[in-house]
């Protein structure tokens, strides 16, 4: 079984950030993502209703290797508010949406841009 594993991001209003995450088993082998697809969002608080961010992360291919890639663009983190906010990531599989593994969370921190 995947543990649910943390990740805190640090992402600069207006840059680019991308990030790959592995996911592991309990005994620190590589998840098979086969078969899944992954969603995740930032929010101000766990239980806000209003997402201030998609990830947008897809998985890796191969899926055997249990890689999780997050690639933000400069666009989308340009009007990000400054401040630490919440996330995670959920696996489901691919014929079933309602049977939902989270496999990561953690921080999203967001810091000013100096240059415009």
């Amino acid at each position: 079984m995947a543990t649910v594993q943390q990740y805190n991001f640090s992402v600069h209003q207006g840059s680019d950030a991308n990030v790959r995450i592995s996911v592991t088993e309990s005994d620190s082998s590589a998840t098979d993502l086969t078969g899944y697809s992954v969603r995740g969002v930032v929010k101000h608080r766990y239980g806000d209703t209003t997402a201030l961010l998609d990830l947008s992360p897809t998985i890796v291919s191969p899926a055997t290797g249990g890689h999780i890639d997050v690639i933000l663009t400069a666009t989308s983190t340009k009007t990000l508010p400054v401040g630490q906010f919440v996330y995670d990531i959920e696996k489901y599989p691919d014929n079933n949406t309602n049977a939902v593994t989270k496999v990561l969370k953690g921080f999203f921190n967001v810091y000013p841009e100096a240059t415009t």
